[in-house]
């Protein structure tokens, strides 16, 4: 009743929109809160993104990948003639100095990187065309330049970019996204502060003909099957959200670049 008279006295609209904004505070504060992220994602949101390929014309093959914060170089050498080759792929991920991980991390982080290297290499292997390069090896080294979480995601979309740069034949377009549970809510493209927090966090990537997963990294406490299908249903919609705008990207720098050749 108080609540009610003040707000027909209140005759500003300042006033009323203030009190207003108080009552739907007071019925629906815990609704709000879930709606939206520190960075005012909703959850099924995705950050910005910014790619590029070419970017380093010493290389056979090069890609820059920006995703939020985080910010990934790839580059590739080859495909090389190599008749005692024990695998195609040959895979370094390694992170500058200032990428934002801290020292005592920093060792658990490289561990990861490479076995996350070796992921990869197994998942991308799988999708070239390999009867093309059976004397053939190619050498990637992944550059984590800032890190502000899913940079396992942004390393497989970054990967697929420079060996689409350096002509390497491959079945299929291959895009990733990183998904967690945080606070019981599951969410996309989680950031480094979600990422420590989070109870479940994984990347999946995902083929775009059929959409079936070629690639996933899962990390935390177990979940249930209803759960599991939840959260890779989730993080498939993601993969497809960021392989349209990744396609869009790619298309409008290809006319840039076709425009300025001329």
């Amino acid at each position: 009743d108080v609540y009610k008279r003040q707000v027909s006295t209140q005759s500003t609209w300042g006033q009323t929109y203030i009190l207003i904004s108080h009552k739907i505070k007071m019925s629906h504060d815990i609704d709000l809160f879930k709606l939206f992220r520190v960075d005012g994602r909703k959850p099924n949101e995705v950050r910005n993104i910014e790619c590029k390929f070419g970017v380093c014309p010493e290389y056979d093959g090069s890609s820059y990948f920006k995703q939020g914060l985080t910010e990934i170089l790839c580059l590739v050498s080859g495909p090389r003639e190599n008749r005692n080759r024990e695998t195609l792929l040959n895979i370094n991920f390694v992170s500058l100095v200032m990428a934002g991980i801290d020292r005592t991390r920093k060792m658990k982080s490289d561990r990861d990187k490479q076995e996350f290297a070796e992921n990869l290499r197994i998942t991308f292997e799988d999708i070239i065309i390999q009867e093309n390069y059976q004397r053939s090896q190619i050498d990637v080294t992944l550059i984590l330049i800032q890190s502000d979480g899913g940079s396992r995601a942004a390393a497989v979309n970054a990967l697929y970019l420079a060996l689409l740069d350096a002509g390497v034949a491959m079945k299929d377009f291959l895009v990733g996204c990183t998904f967690g549970v945080l606070n019981g809510e599951a969410m996309l493209d989680l950031t480094n502060n979600e990422e420590r927090e989070a109870t479940v966090d994984g990347v999946v990537a995902i083929l775009l003909k059929n959409s079936n997963i070629a690639l996933l990294d899962l990390k935390g406490s177990k979940t249930t099957r209803a759960d599991f299908e939840r959260l890779t249903n989730l993080a498939i919609s993601g993969c497809q959200r960021i392989y349209q705008i990744i396609r869009e990207r790619v298309i409008d720098l290809s006319v840039r670049n076709l425009i300025t050749s001329r």
